[in-house]
């Protein structure tokens, strides 16, 4: 799932309809925790794509160390082919991507349980301006 389509779905499911306050406190919860679940399971995505890159790091380190027609004189020679290749630039890329959605998804969260104050704000100021 990119970002922007989860941006058009919470945007969706944000929004509060004045005329069924009840509903809509009721539903909170439920949507806090499928964002909760989709949070962890994203969080999971991002912990295996580091795991890779550090397999792939340390299989870089070997190459260009060993099988490379260049052997690197230093160690910034060598982390300089290392972080120039092209696969390490590829992952670096994925997991800034999962990187951006996992905190997204945590931003989110965070804004759910601003909705569900925002609800009960509105319920408590309806029950003021009728005299109770």
């Amino acid at each position: 799932m990119t970002i922007e389509e989860l941006q058009k779905q919470i945007a969706e499911e944000l929004k509060i309809d004045k005329n069924s306050l009840d509903s809509s406190s009721s539903e909170n919860p439920l949507l806090m925790q499928k964002y909760i679940n989709l949070f962890l399971r994203e969080s999971n995505v991002l912990n295996k794509l580091q795991s890779q890159f550090s397999s792939l790091y340390k299989d870089k380190t070997i190459f260009y160390k060993t099988d490379f027609k260049y052997v690197p004189d230093n160690f910034r020679e060598l982390n300089a082919f290392v972080e120039g290749d092209e696969e390490m630039i590829a992952i670096k890329e994925k997991i800034a991507n999962q990187n951006s959605i996992v905190k997204f998804l945590s931003d989110t969260i965070s804004t759910f349980k601003d909705r569900g104050w925002a609800i009960k704000n509105m319920i408590d100021f309806r029950r003021f301006m009728a005299g109770e």
